[in-house]
């Protein structure tokens, strides 16, 4: 919710700093002529004619409350060699759900689509599903990348933020505490964040798992979801809200 301040006419009491200079200088001036046309002040006199209560006006406003109807959501992406086709597809069916629910919510939806490996950029639909990568990750980049575009782009108090990233769960063990810092960040910023992890079953990581990691920071306003397989997409889309949705 925003405030939004409207004016609404005048008061003859009110706080000092709302006194209308013009409107009680013109109720002066009516006052005035009265009194010069009734012969009780005459407009040649050397005599001071003074402000009275009667003639102070003060600005009447009323504040009400709104909804911000702006919405950007952020989909980061992981696009490290070991981020197959078929993880890439589990993805874009995941985010594709999220884009749906929350554009019929909003007047206004904006997309940032971010691909990470150890450096992150933001780049096109196209390219952000379909464009192969190779090499490490660092999990921080492609968040520190999504605070760099709020900075610049959208105004906390005018922008409700969605941001949600998918990687397959490796890291670069050095980046763990950066990112783990990075994504309270996003966190604290977001109406709704969350961390997709996609891997196979059974399928081994080196080092700790980024889902095991990002855990701790569960709350309402994030949650860490776990995907195998496409069976997998609508019960784990269906706990991102709460778990009230179902087939």
């Amino acid at each position: 919710m925003t405030e939004k301040i409207k004016r609404k006419g005048y008061r003859s009491k009110g706080i000092r700093t709302r006194l209308s200079k013009k409107e009680t200088l013109k109720n002066k001036i009516r006052r005035q002529k009265k009194a010069e046309k009734n012969g009780t002040y005459e407009a040649d006199s050397e005599e001071r004619f003074p402000f009275h209560e009667d003639d102070l006006k003060y600005k009447h406003i009323e504040i009400k409350k709104k909804p911000i109807t702006n919405a950007v959501i952020f989909f980061i992406m992981d696009v490290s060699g070991s981020m197959t086709k078929q993880k890439k597809f589990l993805a874009r069916s995941f985010f594709f759900l999220l884009y749906q629910f929350i554009r019929y919510r909003y007047n206004t939806l904006e997309t940032v689509f971010i691909s990470h490996t150890t450096d992150a950029k933001e780049v096109s639909e196209d390219d952000f599903f379909q464009k192969s990568s190779s090499g490490g990750t660092f999990i921080s980049a492609g968040l520190d990348k999504a605070l760099e575009i709020v900075n610049e782009r959208f105004n906390q108090s005018t922008w409700n933020i969605y941001t949600f990233h998918c990687s397959d769960g490796e890291n670069w063990p050095q980046d763990n505490d950066k990112a783990y810092e990075s994504m309270k960040k996003i966190i604290d910023l977001s109406q709704l964040a969350s961390y997709i992890q996609i891997k196979a079953k059974q399928e081994k990581i080196w080092g700790e798992e980024m889902a095991k990691l990002f855990e701790s920071l569960s709350s309402d306003s994030f949650k860490v979801i776990n995907l195998t397989e496409k069976k997998d997409v609508w019960p784990e889309f269906s706990k991102l809200f709460g778990g009230k949705y179902e087939l």
